[in-house]
């Protein structure tokens, strides 16, 4: 019968390999062995097209947050709001833009991420 399986949140792992984590330090971190956490990046690359699917939605949550965010915008507010608040709001609105275009033309999803990140630590 074994033990119970490890679940791994894509999501986590990703935001663990985006801090520049390496597997043996993501592996410790989530109480799975190497090997482990290498099957369960293997199983992540296999299901491409759901990941390409999570993509595309993490996109419209973004374009979402974007919309919001400008609609909250009044003349009265940018000139009641302070310089840190205004630099806040600029930097979330940016960060989203330089993220999809990032997403489109360097990483189209979690998948090629991990397979990037997997190169380098192998030297490849």
């Amino acid at each position: 019968m074994g033990r119970k399986r490890k679940e791994i949140n894509p999501v986590v792992l990703h935001s663990m390999f985006s801090k520049g984590m390496t597997q043996k330090e993501i592996a410790k971190t989530l109480g799975v062995s190497h090997v482990t956490l290498a099957k369960r990046i293997a199983e992540i690359k296999s299901k491409k097209g759901i990941l390409l699917k999570y993509r595309s939605l993490q996109t419209l949550q973004l374009t979402s947050l974007q919309a919001r965010i400008l609609e909250a915008v009044t003349p009265e507010k940018i000139e009641d709001a302070s310089l840190v608040d205004l630099v806040r709001a600029f930097k979330v609105l940016k960060s989203a833009e330089l993220g999809l275009e990032k997403d489109r033309i360097k990483i189209t999803g979690l998948t090629e991420y991990l397979i990037e990140l997997e190169k380098r630590e192998t030297g490849d």
